[in-house]
């Protein structure tokens, strides 16, 4: 039986050498692999940017002129106000009574209404009292065939109304005429009377029909007396009792007291009180604001009919009312504030510039004679109150 012998050193050295060879190129292959991650990691990290990082590396704009439209114009301030329309003058006419007990029947224009020229005011004793301009009250019942100034007065007014009649101070055919059709167009019988031909003013040859009958013993037969010796004619008249001039009635006055229906009128009760003359617009402010405002300065006042271009023309002081007691301290060191529907300031007050119409849906706002007034007109027979501004602005180049 034969043993192998010890192994050859040479043999030895050959057997192991492919481990160190396998070693070195796993290490090999790690490395690669480690600079493959971390080039890739770079190369990633530099395509990939963040929406921050992209706005930053973007490159800026190319420079451009900037333009504008250049507008050239006035530079103002606004103010804001409530006003309110008012009248200026306030005018106390006297009516007149008819002959015996007068009694107002029915009232026709209410307080607060606008009077206009040829409306009737009242019915007294069942009849009408129309509203004239003129500038002194009737005096006598005027009859065709009468001369004077009144008569002139009469005429005036009735061509103011649209009727074609001559002021000459005749109380002629054209003046009755002109008469009969205003009653007319009122609705109303022209009141008449009847005259002897042959008679005079102070024996009672005049006798106005107006629903009235003579009575007593032997009328009948003055009456048969008088048919054979003269001839009776039937003249318009104009009793006082149914007419009342007012002098205002061009300014658009509007009426604050008349009396009520089934009132007595005596003296003291047959009393209109009208407020007319020229309109005017008032804003209340506080008066450090007021104070900046000059005479001549431009509004415009705003209402539900429409718009209208005002001119200041005066400024007044409206004292604050001041309280009793403990309450008197507190209230001058506060704030200004409301008591009574006013407060301390300036009141301004504005005329119109110039007359304008404006719809308002059924009816109209109407600043007349050259902003003697303002009015809305519901429809032809309706005459409201002024219409009262709703906001004033003030302009202040």
């Amino acid at each position: 039986m034969t043993f192998p012998g010890p192994s050859d050193p040479m043999d030895t050295q050959e057997a192991d050498a492919p481990r160190p060879q396998r070693r070195r190129r796993l290490v090999l292959l790690a490395v690669v692999v480690t600079v493959a991650v971390v080039a890739g990691t770079w190369w990633l990290a530099r395509s990939v940017q963040s929406p921050a990082q992209r706005d930053a590396a973007a490159a800026p704009p190319t420079v451009q002129p900037v333009t504008v439209a250049v507008a050239s114009g006035d530079l103002h301030d606004e103010i804001t106000a409530a006003a309110t329309v008012v009248q200026t003058e306030t005018q106390t006419v006297t009516l007149p009574l008819a002959d015996g007990r007068s009694v107002v029947s029915r009232q026709l224009v209410a307080p607060g209404q606008q009077l206009r020229a040829g409306q009737v005011l009242l019915h007294v004793n069942g009849r009408p009292l129309i509203a004239l301009p003129g500038a002194f009250p009737a005096y006598r019942d005027l009859v065709q065939g009468d001369q004077g100034d009144d008569v002139v007065q009469l005429q005036q007014a009735l061509a103011s109304l649209g009727y074609n009649v001559r002021a000459d101070g005749d109380f002629g055919a054209a003046t009755a005429s002109a008469l009969r059709n205003l009653y007319t167009d009122l609705g109303y019988s022209v009141p008449t009377t009847t005259r002897q031909a042959g008679g005079t003013e102070g024996d009672g040859a005049d006798a106005t029909q107006r629903g009235m009958s003579s009575s007593g013993p032997g009328a009948q037969e003055r009456k048969d007396a008088q048919a054979g010796t003269a001839t009776q004619t039937t003249l318009l008249t104009l009793p006082q009792a149914e007419v009342v001039y007012v002098p205002s009635l061009a300014s658009c006055p509007v009426v604050t007291e008349l009396p009520a229906q089934g009132q007595v009128l005596d003296a003291a009760t047959a009393v209109m009180t009208v407020a007319g003359g020229a309109a005017r617009v008032e804003a209340q402010m506080p008066k450090g604001t007021a104070d900046t405002l000059s005479v001549g300065t431009r509004a415009r006042a705003v209402s539900a009919a429409g718009e209208l271009s005002l001119a200041l023309s005066q400024t007044r002081l409206v004292e604050q009312d001041t309280a009793k007691g403990s309450e008197a301290g507190a209230q001058q060191a506060a704030p200004p504030q409301r008591r009574g529907g006013r407060r301390d300031g300036l009141l301004p007050r504005w005329r119109p510039v110039r007359r304008r119409l404006y719809p308002g849906g059924r009816g109209r706002a109407a600043w007349a004679g050259g902003g003697a007034c303002a009015h809305h007109r519901a429809h032809s027979h309706d005459h409201r109150r002024p219409a009262c501004p709703q906001a004033c602005r003030v302009y202040r180049r």
